[in-house]
């Protein structure tokens, strides 16, 4: 029995440090791609290598760089263009709560952007962004008559 919960013991310490180093791992990624995306920290502007870092830190569930990623998809920055993916990179963050991206992602919803054109899904999105206190879905919600 003794053994039985000192393998319990380790095995939970085990997992705390590889999701510790996960979360480090994630946000490395992520400033990784900011510093390629800008050419800061002498890294050189090289927008392929910046879409890689936010799509490795976006698998391991960062919705900063799940909102880059689709960023990327919309504006073909490091990655062909192609609104259908940043719709999906924008609804895993905003489903992770993210006001960000909830507002981008109600905004592609009433625009028609990369879904079908759906006022009432986005407009959901919308005022749970706007909820959350953010300025910008607002502004959209205004903008398609849906305040």
């Amino acid at each position: 029995m003794k053994s039985c919960y000192k393998f319990v013991i380790l095995m939970s310490t085990l997992l705390s440090v590889l999701l510790f180093t996960a979360c480090d791992t994630s946000s490395s990624l992520y400033k990784d791609g900011m510093d390629y995306l800008s050419g800061a920290h002498d890294r050189p502007l090289d927008y392929t290598k910046a879409f890689e870092c936010f799509k490795k830190s976006a698998d391991m569930g960062n919705e900063n760089a799940q909102i880059r990623v689709g960023f990327c998809y919309q504006n073909g920055t490091g990655v062909e263009k192609d609104m259908a993916e940043a719709v999906k990179w924008y609804r895993k963050a905003a489903e992770q709560g993210s006001a960000s991206a909830q507002c981008l992602l109600g905004e592609c919803y009433c625009k028609g952007d990369g879904v079908e054109q759906d006022k009432e899904e986005g407009a959901r999105w919308l005022h749970k962004s706007a909820q959350q206190g953010f300025e910008g879905a607002k502004y959209v919600l205004e903008e398609h008559g849906l305040d």
